[in-house]
């Protein structure tokens, strides 16, 4: 199976809650207050949480490269399989993102 991996490599900063559409947010009704104050991905006009995201290896699978940190599959819903990862920054305040198509 043939996999395409989708990236800029920039990093990019999250956002914060005050910048979450009302509506996204009655999504993460569940997160708690503090959760819900930042970690906040917009990508391709979609927005995640990093909640959203399962850590350790990607798919079962040998990490894309770079080496992704978690990986989501909730987001992405009009390919057979896709995927977003990302990368967290040392710091935990940014992150690169890819969309994974196979």
């Amino acid at each position: 199976m043939t996999t395409t991996t989708i990236t800029d490599h920039k990093w990019k900063f999250f956002r914060t809650i005050h910048e979450v559409p009302t509506n996204i947010l009655v999504d993460y009704d569940y997160l708690t207050p503090d959760e819900r104050s930042d970690n906040w991905i917009l990508y391709r006009r979609h927005w995640s949480h990093l909640s959203d995201y399962t850590g350790s290896t990607f798919m079962g699978e040998t990490d894309p490269s770079p080496p992704y940190q978690a990986y989501c599959t909730v987001v992405w819903r009009c390919f057979y399989f896709s995927a977003q990862a990302i990368n967290i920054s040392d710091d935990g305040e940014s992150y690169q993102i890819a969309l994974i198509l196979s």
